[in-house]
């Protein structure tokens, strides 16, 4: 299904250089255009929404999509240089200068075999994972650099993202959006040209690999978002790195399969990962009521790590970071409503800052 409506714009309640946020006469109220896709527009203009996701009662963060703007016969918008298409065969594919394209003078670098050379490279299943290990990062290593490599698998436009946004404000932190994925700081063809790029410009960076808002699950074995991990995990192995995995813990979801340590976790990591990894998982008193049965599941596996860290450290450092930044909130819940799942993401941050020499002495 898909469905269009024709507004008018009643006033811009926010516009930054990548997007502007309306209140729209129709839809559902609000409305975010993309400026990679449309100049901007002011009010009484009328434009058209794309209101599908709202009509279904979907995660939509409250808006709808500008799709086109009446009267605008013709425009241009966007960096002319570069020839590689993002949105391909869609109506609003556009041109970007990718990393790799022939234009930039260091297209060298992607003709030579990656190495990563043993680096513990962190794998975020939820787009609100990335800014709990940014805070933390930042409230461990003030001036530490931190290269966010962002997958297609969720968003594509990642403007949409409140977290993101944010997180860009801290110099410290650079983006790189890969596949279809645009709004990146820099933009990649897949995930092997952007740690080709982060570890030539930023080799002493913490790299984590995660995705947009948005992902998918249908309550199915497989079919859900996460599944990607198995792929970022295997080809960073293949190139001696060291995927260090993120787990997906809740005390508070409803849903069966994400208690303790969600099946997303356990499907892709045990069943499509080939690639020895390392799973970081707290333990204590309220770790092990929930995930110790799991943790003993996982370590029977010879291609997994399982690493204990005692939650009592890590949950020290959580609040610490939590404490100097805006709520974060992942599945609509603060710390304080699931003090599990922001304790799963501070491990396997901690085990990172404790281990940044990598793997060869944990096998």
């Amino acid at each position: 299904m898909l469905r269009i409506e024709t507004v008018t714009v009643l006033d811009v309640i926010e516009e930054t250089m990548d997007i502007q946020k309306l209140a729209v006469d129709g839809g559902g109220g609000y409305a975010i255009l993309y400026a990679a896709f449309f100049p901007y527009v002011s009010k009484g203009d009328k434009v058209k929404i794309n209101v599908t996701a709202s009509d279904l009662k979907l995660g939509t963060g409250g808006l709808d999509i500008v799709s086109s703007i009446e009267e605008r016969v013709s425009f241009s918008v966007g960096d002319t240089r570069g020839h590689i298409i993002k949105g391909r065969y869609l109506p609003t594919q556009h041109s970007m200068l990718t990393v790799e394209s022939p234009e930039q003078k260091d297209q060298f670098i992607f003709y030579e075999k990656l190495n990563l050379h043993w680096k513990p490279i962190l794998l975020c299943e939820l787009h609100s994972m990335l800014p709990v290990v940014q805070a933390m990062y930042h409230h461990e290593k003030q001036e530490g650099k931190l290269v966010a490599v962002i997958d297609d698998s969720a968003a594509l436009a990642l403007p949409v993202s409140g977290h993101l946004q944010k997180i860009k404000e801290d110099r410290n932190v650079t983006t790189i959006s890969i596949g279809q994925a645009f709004g990146g700081d820099f933009e990649a063809i897949n995930l092997l040209t952007a740690l080709q790029f982060a570890m030539h410009h930023y080799p002493e960076a913490l790299i984590v690999v995660t995705v947009g808002p948005g992902v998918v699950g249908s309550g199915t074995r497989y079919g859900f978002s996460g599944i990607r991990m198995a792929e970022w995990a295997n080809l960073i192995g293949k190139s001696k790195g060291v995927p260090v995995w993120t787990p997906r813990l809740s005390e508070s979801d409803r849903r069966e399969r994400h208690q303790g340590l969600s099946h997303h976790t356990k499907t892709a990591l045990m069943e499509f990962t080939y690639a020895k990894s390392v799973l970081p998982v707290p333990a204590g008193e309220l770790a092990d009521r929930y995930i110790k049965a799991d943790c003993r599941e996982l370590s029977s596996e010879p291609h997994i790590k399982v690493e204990s860290i005692c939650e009592r450290k890590v949950k020290a450092l959580v609040e610490k970071a939590l404490a100097e930044v805006s709520q974060i909130r992942s599945m609509g819940r603060s710390y304080e409503e699931d003090r599990l799942f922001f304790t799963g993401v501070g491990t396997a941050l901690y085990w990172i800052l404790e281990n940044d020499q990598g793997w060869e002495s944990l096998w």
